[in-house]
C-alpha cells in the first residue's frame, strides 16, 4: 500500500490525543499506530505540508474536519459533546498516510463532499489547500 508523509491536526485534551474534530465520527490518534475510519465514515484528513496545516489551525480554523458520512443520531450524540474540546490544544504532528481510494459521496449537485464544517458539507474541492483524504493515518509523535 502507499503510503506519503504529511502532518496531522489533533486535538489534545486531558492526555487524549483526538481529531481536530469533535464531531461523530472523530478518532483517538495514539503515537505509532493506524487509524482508520470508524465504521460509515470517511475520509481522514491530513496536510501535505507543515506550513499547510500551521495555516489551518491559525487561518482556517472554522473548519471542523470530520467523516462525511454521519447518521442523525450520530449528530445528536455531538451536540451533548461539543462543549468537550473548549479548553484543547491544537498541534500539528508529523504521520504516514495511505491515500483514499474509494469514491466521494455526491451532492444533489453532483459535486463531491469530502467533509463538514460548522455550516454543513464541504465539497472536495473547497478544502484547504494541502489538505490529502487518507483511509489510515499512523502518527509519528
Amino acid at each position: 500500500m502507499l503510503q506519503y508523509r504529511g502532518y496531522k491536526v489533533i486535538c489534545v485534551m486531558r492526555g487524549a490525543r483526538r481529531s481536530y474534530a469533535t464531531r461523530p465520527g472523530a478518532v483517538a490518534y495514539p503515537k505509532g499506530r493506524w487509524v482508520y475510519p470508524r465504521p460509515g465514515c470517511g475520509p481522514l484528513t491530513v496536510f501535505a505540508t507543515y506550513e499547510a496545516a500551521e495555516k489551518f489551525i491559525y487561518d482556517d480554523n472554522e473548519l471542523v474536519f470530520f467523516a462525511a458520512f454521519t447518521s442523525q443520531k450520530a449528530i445528536l450524540k455531538y451536540l451533548k459533546y461539543l462543549g468537550a474540546c473548549v479548553h484543547a490544544e491544537y498541534v500539528i504532528v508529523p504521520c504516514v498516510w495511505q491515500p483514499w481510494n474509494e469514491k466521494l459521496p455526491r451532492n444533489a449537485h453532483g459535486k463531491p463532499i469530502a467533509v463538514w464544517d460548522n455550516n454543513g458539507i464541504v465539497l472536495a474541492a473547497n478544502l484547504p489547500r494541502g489538505t490529502r483524504l487518507a483511509r489510515a493515518v499512523k502518527c509519528l509523535e
